[in-house]
C-alpha cells in the first residue's frame, strides 16, 4: 500500500493573491485492491477561502516480487516405478504482498532413473508478473519389498524343504503381481 501526497499529482498549482493555504486529494491511500488507473481530484484553497479543483490519473502497479520458500521432500516410487510431487509438497508458505499467485515446478515426475537426490525449482508468480523461485531437494527412494514364505520351517539346513514364497510390497503388504522370485542352491 502507498499514501500519496498532493505534490505527487500537482503540476504547478498557484494563487495570484496571497498563495496556496492548503491542498488535498479526494483519495490518497492505495492498496493491492487498487491496482490499475484511478482518477483523483486535487483541491487547492487560498488564504481567503477560495478553492479550485482539477483531476489527475494515478496508476497503481505492483513491482514487488513474491517470496518463494521451499522445503525438501522424500518420495517413494510406486509399484510401477514412478512417483510425482505437487507444488504443495514443496511450497513452504511462499507469499506475496498483494494477492494469490501461481506456483509451478521445474520437475514433478520421477522414475527409477531418478533414484537418489534430485533438485526441483519452485517458481511463484503473482498476477502482476512478478516472480521468485527457490530450489528443493527431492530424494527419490525405491519402494521396499519383502518376502513372505510358509511351509515346513522345522527342517534342518541340510534337509530338503518345500516353501512357498511371495514377494510383498514393503509398505502396504500387498503381493507384487508380475514379479518373480528365483532361488539358487549354493
Amino acid at each position: 500500500s502507498i499514501l500519496i501526497s498532493p505534490s505527487t499529482v500537482d503540476d504547478g498549482t498557484f494563487d495570484r493573491c496571497g498563495g496556496i493555504d492548503e491542498m488535498g486529494l479526494d483519495k490518497a491511500y492505495f492498496g493491492c485492491d487498487d491496482l490499475g488507473t484511478h482518477q483523483v481530484e486535487l483541491t487547492a484553497s487560498d488564504i481567503y477561502g477560495n478553492s479550485a479543483s482539477c483531476s489527475a490519473k494515478v496508476t497503481v502497479e505492483d513491482h514487488t516480487d513474491p517470496v518463494a520458500r521451499c522445503r525438501n521432500v522424500e518420495v517413494m516410487l510406486d509399484e510401477t516405478g514412478r512417483a510425482s510431487i505437487t507444488t504443495s509438497d514443496i511450497d513452504d508458505e511462499s507469499y506475496d504482498n498483494c494477492s494469490l499467485f501461481s506456483r509451478t515446478l521445474s520437475k514433478d515426475h520421477f522414475d527409477l532413473k531418478d533414484q537418489g537426490l534430485n533438485t526441483t525449482a519452485l517458481k511463484v508468480t503473482d498476477p502482476s508478473g512478478n516472480f521468485a523461485s527457490c530450489n528443493a531437494q527431492v530424494t527419490v527412494r525405491r519402494r521396499p519389498a519383502m518376502i513372505s514364505y510358509d511351509g515346513d520351517l522345522q527342517v534342518q539346513y541340510s534337509d530338503k524343504a518345500m516353501l512357498k514364497a511371495t514377494l510383498l510390497d514393503g509398505l502396504s503388504g500387498a503381493p507384487l503381481v508380475g514379479k518373480k522370485l528365483q532361488f539358487t542352491d549354493r
